[in-house]
C-alpha cells in the first residue's frame, strides 16, 4: 500500500502504514491512484521518513506548532491551523513534530498517477516531474477537493469512481501549479463503440464498486480525459451515471418481495443498508421501503 501516515522510524524508506496514537476510519486504498484516510493524532513526532508517494495533508482541526525538516535543510517552525495544507513529495526526506492533538485528512497520490496526468495535459516528458515540499499552503480549490475526499472516504461503501475522479482533478491541479508551461492537449473523442463498451461493462458489474480506472482502460483514454468526454457525451459524470444505473436495477429488484431491502442493496454493491437507502433516495426522492410500498 503506497501510503505512509506517521512512523517512528529512522532513515527508512517504506510504503507501509504505521500510525502513532492515531484514531480514525480505515484507510481507503485505490490501487494505481493512492489512498485516503481521516485521522485524529495526539501530539508526537516522526523519525526520518522517505516517502514513496506524494503526500498531501489537510489540517482540519486544532492549532499546533509544527516543527519540520525536509531533505536535511535547517528546521522550520510553523503554526499549523485549520485550512492549512502540507505537500510532501515522493522520495524526499522528512521529519516533523507537533505539540497538540490535530485532526487531519491524509491523501496519497502515487508518483506515476500524477506523472501520467501531467504528461496527458502538457505536451512534454514528465518522467522527472516532482514537487517541492510546501508547508502551510492556503489553496481554496485544493482544500475543496480534499474535503470532498474526506466526506466520501468516511462513508461505508465509498464510491470509487468518484474518489478517483476527484484525485485525478487534484493531480492536474498540482501539476498545473508546479511551474510548468501549459500546452493543453486536444483530447481524443470517446467513440460510440467505446461508450457502448463502457455502458455494457457498468451494467454487467452493478454489484461491484466500479473504478474509474477500469472504465478508462476500456476506452484507451486517461482517467482525466475519459471523465471529461463521458460527461460531455452522456450529460452526467461517471460516478453519477454508475449510481443511477445501480438504483435503476435496485428499483427493478424491489418489485420482488422475496428479497429484503438489504438483499437488494447488496445486489447493487451496497453492504450497508443506510448507504443504499441514501443513494436510492438521491435518485428516486424516496427511500427503498417507501418506493416498494408505493409500487405495491
Amino acid at each position: 500500500m503506497p501510503f505512509l501516515i506517521y512512523s517512528r522510524i529512522s532513515k527508512a524508506q517504506t510504503s507501509l502504514t504505521q500510525i502513532i496514537a492515531c484514531k480514525g476510519p480505515p484507510i481507503v486504498p485505490l490501487t494505481g491512484v493512492g489512498a485516503i484516510q481521516r485521522v485524529s493524532i495526539e501530539a508526537g513526532e516522526t523519525g526520518d521518513i522517505v516517502r514513496m508517494d506524494n503526500h498531501i495533508t489537510f489540517h482540519r482541526q486544532g492549532v499546533t506548532e509544527l516543527r519540520s525538516i525536509h531533505d536535511g535543510a535547517p528546521p522550520r517552525i510553523d503554526f499549523s491551523t485549520p485550512g492549512s495544507i502540507h505537500i510532501r513529495p515522493a522520495s524526499s526526506s522528512h521529519a516533523s513534530s507537533w505539540d497538540t492533538p490535530v485532526g487531519l485528512t491524509l491523501v496519497s497520490l502515487e508518483p506515476r498517477f500524477i506523472r501520467d496526468h501531467a504528461a496527458d495535459l502538457f505536451q512534454q516528458d514528465m518522467s522527472s516531474f516532482s514537487f517541492r515540499p510546501m508547508i502551510g499552503v492556503k489553496d481554496e480549490f485544493l482544500w475543496q477537493l480534499g474535503m470532498k475526499l474526506d466526506a466520501q472516504s468516511s462513508t461505508v461503501d465509498p464510491p470509487r469512481a468518484f474518489l478517483e475522479s476527484v484525485m485525478a482533478t487534484m493531480a492536474m491541479h498540482l501539476a498545473s501549479t508546479a511551474g510548468f508551461s501549459q500546452h493543453p492537449v486536444q483530447a481524443r473523442a470517446l467513440s460510440r463503440s467505446a461508450l457502448r463498451r463502457t455502458k455494457e461493462f457498468v451494467d454487467a458489474n452493478l454489484s461491484a464498486n466500479i473504478s474509474l480506472s477500469s472504465l478508462a482502460a476500456l476506452t484507451g483514454l486517461s482517467i482525466y480525459h475519459f471523465s471529461r468526454q463521458f460527461s460531455r457525451e452522456v450529460g452526467v459524470g461517471v460516478g453519477r451515471y454508475i449510481q443511477q444505473r445501480k438504483m435503476q436495477r435496485a428499483a427493478q429488484l424491489l418489485v420482488d418481495r422475496q428479497l429484503s431491502i438489504a438483499d437488494v442493496g447488496e445486489a447493487v454493491g451496497y453492504s450497508d443498508p443506510s448507504s443504499f437507502s441514501r443513494a436510492f433516495r438521491s435518485v428516486y426522492g424516496v427511500p427503498p421501503n417507501t418506493f416498494r410500498r408505493v409500487r405495491r
